[in-house]
């Protein structure tokens, strides 16, 4: 029997692969086409403020600013996955307790993808909290406790005191900075060793561990906290 030659030519499927093709090229197009285009979006975008060394944040700063931008589907794209860092440099806010970002788009322009159009930044201003920085040199505790039955006879650590900077208002409150702990063995003689700072929080220290060498010697309890 001799087969349909219209019959042998059709293979099932075929046509349903072919829509498919077609599909598939016609959405790929689609989207080329839109990705070109250009739209109006808002982007998110880290912000970093340099701060001059004699200046301390009292308070939070905005770390992050929306923009409402004009760019292409590509451009939003590579946006989105890759947020846009901005970066304000020290010199803008110099004597400023507020920043004006509209103010600052000359600034903000050259940090994002070529060609973005920016047409407004929110919040429009970020407050700056700020406060002269200040120093104060105050001696340091070594804070110990010894075994039941035994004592101290003498102590001595190096530094005996530390520089801590920042706001005046908080230096007025300190009048000495102690170290973590040190439990002391049962057993008479030097002991020598290193102890951490107590972490100074906002503030910064200019020593962040001491040696001590602390004479231990059998007698009453003692708990001390002699610099």
């Amino acid at each position: 029997m001799r087969a349909n030659p219209d019959y042998a030519r059709f293979r099932p499927g075929e046509s349903t692969l072919r829509y498919l093709v077609c599909l598939l090229l016609a959405a790929a197009m689609w989207l080329f086409l839109a990705m070109n285009r250009q739209y109006d979006s808002h982007v998110r975008a880290g912000l970093e403020i340099q701060l001059p060394d004699d200046v301390w944040v009292s308070d939070s700063i905005a770390e992050h600013l929306e923009l409402k931008v004009h760019a292409t589907g590509w451009q939003l794209l590579r946006m989105a996955v890759n947020p846009p860092a901005l970066m304000i440099s020290e010199s803008s806010i110099k004597g400023r307790s507020v920043l004006d970002m509209k103010g600052e788009s000359s600034v903000i322009i050259p940090q994002l993808p070529d060609q973005v159009e920016l047409l407004d930044v929110y919040p429009a201003f970020v407050p700056l909290h700020t406060v002269s920085k200040e120093s104060k040199r105050v001696p340091l505790k070594l804070e110990t406790e010894s075994a039941p039955g035994w004592a101290i006879d003498s102590l001595v650590i190096r530094p005996d005191s530390v520089t801590l900077t920042g706001p005046s208002s908080r230096l007025s409150e300190i009048d000495h900075w102690s170290t973590e702990l040190v439990v002391l063995p049962a057993d008479s003689g030097w002991v020598l060793g290193k102890a951490a700072l107590l972490p100074p929080g906002e503030l910064e220290a200019s020593a962040i561990v001491v040696n001590y060498h602390v004479l231990v010697h059998q007698g009453s309890d003692n708990s001390t906290e002699e610099p």
